[in-house]
């Protein structure tokens, strides 16, 4: 019964009816680069954890409340991101690169998954979107920040489910865009829908977002540049159908 009223919850966002809330959209690299650009080179601490927070959400497609601590709830490094859940250097991948881990408590845990949850990737330093540099940055901004303590922090309290809601609309007015169209779902939007446009396959997809059933899709969104290649090719392509191939096999 559980996983039945978890369907239909899916089925209900996934097929909205017109008094539903509007369907958030996804948050983009471009978006993010270009927020990032508009501040200091040297972020001070409270943009320091705004990045870091926003490069967690959209990179490891997770959930507001994984993210952050929901308003209402008391800080509990048990159920919340604190500053040791990210380990560096663990171990080294085929490539040579070094590994490093996330460890999340998940919302909403699938088949098989324990309590925390760990997720293993390779090294990003010197990228733009380095959530290794981000980490670094906010450890040397505040050394002293214990293990279990708030993965980040604004006004030296744990950032919020909203605080992270309102960043995601702050880095849509920063692009000149809606900020009303975006909110703490939109990194996992863009993730989803980033992993779509390297043609991930979909099991794979699925595993990163945690995703236990089909819903997936109404996070992955169509890419542009993928569906100017297929309206390209369109009038290039011979299809038979099979009912006009195959005698019989339509009436």
């Amino acid at each position: 019964m559980v996983r039945s009223r978890r369907l239909v919850r899916g089925l209900r966002r996934k097929h909205p009816s017109s008094s539903a809330r509007s369907v958030r959209k996804a948050m983009v690299r471009s978006t993010l680069v270009a927020w990032r650009q508009s501040r200091s080179r040297a972020l001070p601490r409270d943009d320091a954890c705004k990045w870091l927070a926003a490069l967690l959400a959209f990179k490891f497609l997770l959930r507001p409340g994984e993210v952050c601590k929901p308003q209402a709830a008391r800080w509990n490094p048990q159920r919340m991101l604190c500053r040791g859940d990210l380990r560096l250097g663990v171990s080294r991948s085929p490539a040579g690169k070094l590994v490093h881990t996330l460890t999340i408590f998940p919302l909403k845990k699938g088949p098989g998954q324990a309590k925390d949850l760990v997720i293993p990737f390779e090294d990003d330093s010197g990228q733009v979107m380095s959530v290794v540099d981000a980490y670094r940055r906010v450890c040397d901004l505040d050394p002293r920040a214990l293990s279990d303590g708030p993965m980040c922090k604004l006004q030296g309290k744990p950032m919020g489910t909203t605080d992270l809601r309102n960043l995601a609309k702050g880095m849509a007015a920063v692009s000149g865009l809606a900020p009303g169209e975006f909110g703490g779902h939109s990194y996992r939007i863009g993730g989803a829908t980033a992993l779509h446009a390297l043609k991930c396959p979909e099991l794979v997809l699925k595993t990163i977002g945690r995703w236990s059933s089909d819903t997936f899709e109404m996070y992955a969104r169509a890419e542009a540049s993928q569906l100017y290649s297929y309206q390209a090719q369109l009038t290039e392509v011979d299809a038979v159908p099979l009912e006009s191939s195959v005698p019989g096999w339509f009436r």
